[in-house]
């Protein structure tokens, strides 16, 4: 359950099942949550399991039952994110096809950005990402896999990145990209971890700040305002 220890600091304290109910998560995906029995949950939910066993490409040296507690941790944090622009006047919504948070086999899966920011006519995706190692700040670069690069650059996604460090709590940090297209990037035809095709995105030290749902509140309504 240590990862969800982890979430649960991101959301502030907040107690995740009763997040994962006001987000309207299945009973299958809060059960992930809950849950710290493979076995039981294999039994207990069976297809879902089975969907999980689909991801081999996904889930790399993970079990499926990490691998679906990761993917609901993720799903947990981005929509404690969704939660928090929405409290600052940011009308946007979940997009893609996980939007459902159900678990999907791998065919199922795609690169549609994350969020949809709806002002007026105008429609804005933002891809969310997370680091929990301050790889960002050390690194100044941002890795994506298969065609994720291909697909924000070409929908003119915002990237939006919240960064944590699991070793101290006191380390909240964002990334807040407009067009990732214009930054220097490499193209891996094998990634040297992940085995398969990535981009990597170098940015500036300094566009990793320090948390503050007001200043990005603002970027991401000065940026649509511009579109």
């Amino acid at each position: 359950m240590e990862i969800f220890n982890k979430v649960k600091e991101v959301c502030q304290g907040y107690d995740l099942s009763e997040l994962a109910t006001r987000f309207g998560y299945p009973d299958d995906t809060k059960e992930l949550i809950l849950s710290d029995n493979e076995a039981d949950f294999r039994k207990k939910y069976y297809q879902t399991y089975y969907t999980l066993l689909t991801c081999k490409s996904q889930k790399d040296t993970r079990t499926p039952f990490e691998y679906g507690k990761d993917i609901v941790s993720m799903w947990l944090i981005e929509d404690f994110a969704m939660f928090k622009l929405q409290e600052h006047g940011i009308n946007v919504r979940r997009n893609g096809v996980d939007k459902g948070r159900k678990i999907l086999k791998s065919g199922d899966i795609n690169g549609e950005s994350d969020f949809l920011v709806v002002d007026g006519d105008k429609k804005v995706k933002i891809e969310f990402v997370t680091d929990f190692t301050r790889f960002w700040e050390k690194a100044k670069k941002i890795d994506f896999r298969n065609s994720k690069y291909e697909n924000i650059v070409e929908n003119g996604s915002i990237l939006f990145g919240l960064s944590f460090d699991t070793n101290n709590k006191d380390y909240r940090k964002y990334l807040l990209l407009e067009d990732i297209g214009k930054y220097e990037h490499t193209h891996y035809d094998e990634h040297p971890v992940w085995k398969k095709p990535a981009n990597r995105v170098f940015f500036k030290e300094n566009e990793v700040k320090n948390l503050d749902w007001d200043e990005i509140s603002d970027k991401i309504k000065g940026i649509i305002d511009k579109r």
